[in-house]
């Protein structure tokens, strides 16, 4: 699993909000959605096929197209192994 430090661009957010950047069709990230709602996480979603403006700056801030990839406190998870696991790290981040 992969933690990128993310440059600062225009994009930045606020160290408290959790960006997942998604595409509504993707079975990944509907799974993901789901895990993070059955565990209570606040999230905000970000659809990069509505807006190809954030979908052009999560590629700037992760060297990826692929989705999901989770945003939060200054670092993009654009690799992991599972959504679990995905899950898992963004528990993690939220404990630092």
């Amino acid at each position: 699993m992969g933690i990128t430090k993310i440059p600062v661009l225009h994009g930045r957010i606020d160290d408290s909000i959790i960006r997942v950047y998604v595409k509504t069709y993707c079975p990944f990230c509907i799974k993901l959605l789901k895990l993070l709602d059955a565990k209570g996480i606040r999230y905000e979603t970000v659809d990069v096929i509505k807006d190809k403006a954030m979908y052009k700056e999560m590629q700037k801030k992760s060297g990826k197209g692929d989705v999901p990839q989770v945003e939060m406190k200054g670092s993009i998870i654009p690799d992991y192994g599972s959504e679990e696991e995905l899950v898992l790290e963004i528990e993690k981040l939220m404990r630092r």
